[in-house]
């Protein structure tokens, strides 16, 4: 199990309905940290620090 999922919005195929967190169990979801970017954004805006994450 991750502690941080990172993922984009899925906004072009449906949103979050199609987002990998959308089908985690609830009390594993509360266990990661979910971060979603915008699609095509990339993660280059992200901390470069896990812990800032």
């Amino acid at each position: 199990m991750p502690d941080i999922l990172i993922e984009n919005d899925c906004e072009s195929i449906g949103g979050q309905k199609e987002m990998t967190i959308t089908f985690v169990k609830p009390r594993v979801k509360q266990k990661i940290k979910s971060i979603v970017v915008k699609e095509f954004q990339g993660i280059d805006h992200l901390p470069d620090s896990i812990n800032s994450l």
